[in-house]
């Protein structure tokens, strides 16, 4: 996978994202099929799209997790603006 679509990926959003992840799942399955009923004439394609799922997956998962980072010190930052200090 090209660098300048990887930059591309973390532009989108989660569910954008999450989308083309569903997209990317449904594309490999009929690439496994083709190929296993050998259809498939380029069969790099699969590992191709292994690699383009496991990108967007990880991708998902820095955003998901910042998200949830972000939230956990806006909610630090709450408690203490309300009763943290005696």
């Amino acid at each position: 996978m090209k660098l300048n679509i990887k930059k591309e990926l973390h532009t989108k959003s989660l569910a954008e994202l999450r989308a083309q992840l569903k997209v990317a799942k449904e594309e490999k399955r009929v690439l496994n099929l083709d190929h296993e009923m050998g259809k498939l004439k380029n069969t790099s394609a699969v590992n191709q799209k292994r690699v383009e799922i496991a990108v967007i997956s990880t991708i998902i998962k820095e955003k998901t997790t910042e998200a949830e980072a972000l939230a956990a010190k806006a909610l630090v930052s709450e408690i203490k603006e309300k009763g943290g200090k005696k």
